[in-house]
C-alpha cells in the first residue's frame, strides 16, 4: 500500500504542477493580447 501511496502522491504532484503552469502561460498570454491591442490602437491615431 505504501508503493500506491507515493504513485498518488506523485501523480497528484505532476498534475498541479501542470496546471499551475499552464495556468501562468494563459494569464501571460492574455496580458501580451491586451498589450497587442493597446499597440494597435495607438498606431492607428
Amino acid at each position: 500500500m505504501n508503493k500506491i501511496l507515493f504513485l498518488f502522491l506523485a501523480y497528484t504532484f505532476i498534475w498541479t504542477a501542470l496546471f499551475i503552469f499552464l495556468l501562468s502561460i494563459a494569464r501571460k498570454l492574455t496580458f501580451m493580447q491586451k498589450q497587442i491591442k493597446q499597440l494597435k490602437q495607438n498606431t492607428e491615431n
